[in-house]
């Protein structure tokens, strides 16, 4: 009987007994165009990048549209705050 499973997304690499993978490490930067940089690894395969204005349950997580392979970059949101993620879709 199978009580639950997951994946690892980069192969090869080693997963912990009991243990998820858990998302890829997300990096940003500020370029000199003044745009948002997030970058991760492409190894972990297609990831959703989101976004919210809030992290005040219920949280409204968008989708970037039009999102290509990483660096990915971004509008700086101005004087509002942003909260991105991302997730296997």
């Amino acid at each position: 009987e199978v009580s639950g499973y997951d994946w690892n997304p980069i192969p090869g690499a080693p997963i912990g007994a009991g243990e998820s993978p858990g998302p890829p490490p997300l990096h940003s930067s500020v370029n000199g165009e003044g745009q948002l940089l997030l970058e991760w690894d492409a190894a972990y395969g297609q990831m959703q990048l989101e976004w919210a204005n809030t992290l005040v349950e219920p949280v409204d997580w968008q989708p970037v549209p039009e999102l290509g392979p990483p660096p990915v970059q971004l509008p700086l949101a101005g004087e509002a705050q942003r909260f991105y993620r991302l997730r296997r879709p």
